[in-house]
């Protein structure tokens, strides 16, 4: 019965982990009441957090196959109980949605806020007479900068904090660490803003950069559909896409009560690229202004 339930486990992991995590994950202890050879579990289904102490092995399983383990064919020399680890019966469509939401929030006022500013202001001659006063350019793009992404995240923090007053969201972790997230998910889209508005010819150009880079952050972001079903060679241009490592952060933050140390590499992908953006959003513009 034991080998049934991790093969369905093997199965599980290879068709689609995150139907797992939409459903939420359980820890089982199957305690075995006479003495008898260990089960076997492949060592990639089984949470290396819990002690596998024979004879009651601990792992974790998708909620949706915990009915493997209540079933009356269940052997009757095994007793089993659980504890849901995160989702189950209290985890709503608010709840699995509002990390998604509230990413797509920050990347997309930034966005929008940043792209058409410096194209305006060129075509207006409004840019051109900041220059010519003392106000150096760094300062110039600085407070375009600090403005929009002050801002950004204190819009992010009001959905938080409207959402868990209003609707009861589910926010298993610590909201210092959302806002940690949230800082360079909107750095890296104020220097891609920054970017598109130094480099475009016009407003209009700028204004039609702002679909292109909020539908594809969208569409491969894991928002709409999870990366993990998508063609391989659409996931390359996915890993691309700083939101994508944005929502895995959050997912993990809000709905698993995880900490920063358990998306380490997620996280510095993600500072990479808002590092990135941030220094090619300067140099675009520095480059654009000077003379």
């Amino acid at each position: 019965m034991l080998k049934a339930i991790a093969q369905k486990m093997e199965e599980a992991e290879a068709e689609n982990m995150s139907q797992g995590f939409r459903l939420g994950v359980a820890r089982i202890n199957a305690q075995l009441l006479e003495p008898s050879s260990p089960p076997s579990f492949p060592s990639s289904n089984i949470n290396p957090s819990f002690a596998y102490n024979i004879p009651k092995p601990s792992f974790a399983l998708p909620l949706e196959y915990l009915s493997l383990l209540t079933t009356p064919s269940a052997p009757g020399n095994i007793v089993v109980d659980y504890d849901v680890l995160y989702g189950g019966d209290k985890l709503r469509t608010l709840d699995l949605m509002a990390p998604l939401i509230i990413a797509l929030s920050v990347a997309f006022s930034a966005v929008v806020l940043t792209t058409p500013s410096i194209a305006i202001e060129r075509e207006q001659g409004t840019l051109e007479r900041l220059l010519t006063t003392p106000i150096r350019r760094g300062d110039i793009l600085l407070g375009k900068i600090i403005s929009r992404f002050l801002f950004s995240i204190i819009q992010a923090l009001l959905m938080i904090v409207f959402g868990i007053i209003l609707f009861r969201m589910n926010v298993s972790g610590s909201l210092w660490i959302l806002t940690i997230v949230l800082i360079p998910v909107s750095i890296s889209h104020l220097g891609m803003g920054v970017m598109v508005s130094s480099l475009a010819s016009s407003e209009r150009v700028a204004r039609y950069a702002i679909p292109m880079i909020t539908m594809t952050s969208i569409m491969l972001s894991g928002f709409m559909v999870p990366v993990d079903v998508l063609p391989s060679y659409i996931r390359i241009f996915a890993n691309l896409v700083p939101l994508k490592y944005a929502n895995e952060v959050l997912i993990g933050v809000m709905i698993k009560g995880a900490s920063l140390s358990d998306y380490t590499s997620s996280l510095l992908i993600l500072v990479g690229f808002s590092i990135l953006f941030f220094v090619g959003g300067i140099y675009a513009f520095m480059k654009r202004t000077e003379g």
